[in-house]
């Protein structure tokens, strides 16, 4: 598995579509996100620029996002190129 900072678009709507996003994955696709970009997303840019109005959504999201960035600095700490999804 690659690097969560390699993740293409594609890889960041797999992500929201398995953990029961489906709904935010046409402004993920439409803006082009990628792994990257999900990493340092802002509740600020999850309202303003991905149209995410809820914030119990945008909320429930960064939470994921911090999990993703923990796994992430885990993987590079452990010299690891790759992180599971």
């Amino acid at each position: 598995m690659e690097s969560i900072l390699q993740w293409k678009n594609a890889e960041v709507v797999d992500f929201l579509r398995s953990h029961r996003m489906d709904a935010l994955s046409g402004p993920f696709e439409e803006h082009g996100v990628t792994g990257k970009d999900l990493l340092s997303l802002t509740s600020e840019e999850l309202r303003d620029d991905l149209n995410v109005p809820s914030l119990h959504l945008r909320k429930k999201l960064l939470r994921r996002i911090d999990k993703l960035r923990l796994v992430q600095n885990q993987a590079v700490a452990a010299g690891s190129t790759s992180v599971p999804k």
